[in-house]
């Protein structure tokens, strides 16, 4: 019988001592001297804008916006974002996280991207066809590309255009000398809609 008063002291005082060990974890816990959940970690790329120049345009800084690394992890990020042309893209980047022997860890994060953009606005040109006047012959009055003109210093370096005319008049009266303009880089590639163009047109004028 004492034997088995002993055990059922004993069992007990290993029950009790659990519910304390667990009591105190909890409240470590609560009061946040203890975590045991997965941390979060904020990064952000940054963004950049600019006019095209016909290079690539990147960025690559980046931001720690929030979060805590435990002692001995770093960080490794590596921004890959990129755009050559007009338009928006996405700074896009990774993380990793690494151990003081260099073994990721990333897992043991919950990782948020903030992505930035990259930005590229189009070159402002100006393209300009004169007034054309002739009697009427019965036949059609058309632009002259040699009476057409281009903002050319505000072209890239290396970079050619041509002229598409349009425009006819044959009766008498008048009507636009409506012309369009063909951009190319060095490599033959249309790179028209890299410029923002704007039309100043004469007109075609038979009396």
């Amino acid at each position: 019988m004492k034997h088995r008063s002993k055990l059922v002291y004993f069992v007990g005082s290993a029950v009790i001592g659990i519910i304390v060990v667990i009591s105190i974890l909890v409240g470590l816990i609560v009061s946040g001297v203890l975590d045991v959940g997965v941390k979060k970690l904020v990064f952000a790329s940054a963004s950049k804008e600019v006019t095209y120049t016909g290079e690539v345009l990147t960025c690559a800084e980046w931001t720690f916006v929030d979060g805590e690394l435990e002692e001995g992890h770093t960080a490794k990020v590596t921004v890959t974002g990129q755009r050559t042309d007009v338009g928006r893209a996405e700074n896009t980047f990774t993380v990793s996280i690494l151990d003081e022997d260099g073994v990721d860890v990333s897992g043991l994060y919950e990782i948020e991207k903030q992505v930035g953009e990259l930005s590229i606005l189009p070159i402002p040109i100006t393209v300009k066809s004169e007034k054309i006047e002739t009697v009427y012959t019965g036949n059609p009055l058309v632009g002259d590309v040699d009476k057409c003109s281009v903002t050319e210093e505000l072209l890239l370096e290396g970079h050619t255009y041509e002229f598409i005319l349009s425009g006819s008049q044959t009766d008498a009266g008048s009507s636009e000398n409506t012309v369009a303009i063909r951009i190319y880089d060095e490599n033959g590639r249309d790179v028209t809609h890299n410029y923002s163009v704007d039309y100043d047109l004469g007109d075609l004028v038979v009396s």
